[in-house]
């Protein structure tokens, strides 16, 4: 139940707009289609959980905005699921995290088989920042199989942090290119060797920054029809690439470019 709830983020176009939803007496427009953010960070706490709720109320009321689900990635440890889901009528889905994978992955298959069927929908690693690491060792295959065989989602994993393009540099990005598209390969290895894995890119894999990256997103896209990529902090740096390049790839993938907003607790919680 909770794949399939998932799944339904991950069939909606960009903006997550599904017309399905618009009844016959209020025609589908940008104000009636539901909004599901599948990178958003929760921190878990019921009354935390609960502001989330208010801002769903206050943007419903005041903008005709529906939020119909948020899926959050603030692992690693979850609230009482059971809980989660009788208060917020699932619309709250969770997922668990792993930071540091110098050392491997952090859960085994069998402690990722546990948390999902008490109801994670995901698991969010991120290689992307760490020198050294090969995010297509070996010793990862077992995990990314069992997630395969049980249908749990990638969620947000973060591949390669950018590396800064026309003299831009943000703490914590790769310097050198060499780096980030060798962290980009071994995601695609991965991708390779695991069709069935279900993937939800952060960033647009972060291949947004010049129209050569954003044509590679788009083979990217064309080659593995399991990946599928959020906007989540991307919108103020597309102005680097070409519009009519950009339109036809948001276009052509519509239904794989999903809305997200990288937002946190810290955003609008005292």
């Amino acid at each position: 139940m909770h794949h399939l709830r998932l799944r339904l983020a991950l069939t909606a176009i960009v903006l997550l707009c599904v017309p399905a939803f618009a009844s016959a007496e209020s025609p589908f427009t940008l104000s009636t289609m539901p909004r599901v953010d599948v990178h958003a960070h929760i921190r878990p706490d019921w009354d935390v959980i609960d502001q989330y709720m208010e801002l769903r109320d206050a943007l419903k009321e005041e903008h005709d905005v529906e939020m119909a689900m948020w899926v959050s990635l603030n692992g690693p440890q979850p609230p009482d699921l059971e809980e989660l889901k009788a208060r917020y009528n699932g619309r709250i889905l969770w997922t668990i995290s792993d930071y540091k994978i110098a050392d491997g992955l952090k859960f085994s298959p069998q402690e990722l088989e546990d948390w999902h069927k008490r109801g994670v929908v995901g698991f969010k690693f991120y290689p992307g920042w760490q020198p050294g690491v090969r995010i297509d060792h070996p010793d990862n295959e077992p995990t990314f199989a069992k997630m395969e065989e049980i249908g749990m989602i990638a969620a947000s994993p973060h591949v390669a942090n950018p590396c800064g393009i026309y003299g831009r540099r943000t703490s914590g990005w790769i310097p050198d290119p060499v780096v980030f598209w060798q962290h980009q390969r071994r995601w695609e290895n991965v991708l390779a060797k695991h069709p069935k894995l279900v993937v939800v890119n952060a960033h647009m894999l972060w291949l947004c920054y010049s129209d050569e990256q954003l044509d590679y997103l788009r083979y990217m896209l064309t080659t593995y029809p399991n990946l599928n990529v959020d906007i989540a902090t991307t919108p103020e740096l597309l102005y680097f690439v070409d519009r009519d390049n950009l339109r036809d790839l948001m276009i052509e993938y519509a239904d794989r470019i999903l809305f997200g907003t990288d937002m946190g607790t810290k955003w609008f919680c005292p």
